[in-house]
């Protein structure tokens, strides 16, 4: 992965000197410049396929500390309160 990093970020600062190009968006912006419209389409199917796992990641990791942290607490609570007044 951090292997194309280095390549990407020197090409795009010998085409992009003037800078009004971000560099967030060498990896799309190469592509447009030299008219290859494929890799631009891949190169955004693949930022977006990252972007979404993220979401997801980060989703299921908040799922599990809500999980953790409040609900199963307040549910021991509420069984030990139920329990004892059985009792």
């Amino acid at each position: 992965m951090t292997l194309f990093v280095l390549p990407i970020a020197l090409a795009g600062h010998m085409l992009f000197p003037s800078g009004n190009i971000s560099t967030d968006t060498y990896a799309l912006a190469l592509p447009v410049a030299s008219g290859n419209t494929w890799i631009t389409i891949i190169a955004f199917i693949g930022g977006l396929a990252a972007a979404t796992s993220m979401i997801i990641v980060a989703t299921l990791a908040m799922g599990i500390m809500i999980s953790n942290n409040i609900a199963t607490p307040l549910w021991l609570t509420l069984q030990l309160r139920h329990s004892s007044a059985i009792a």
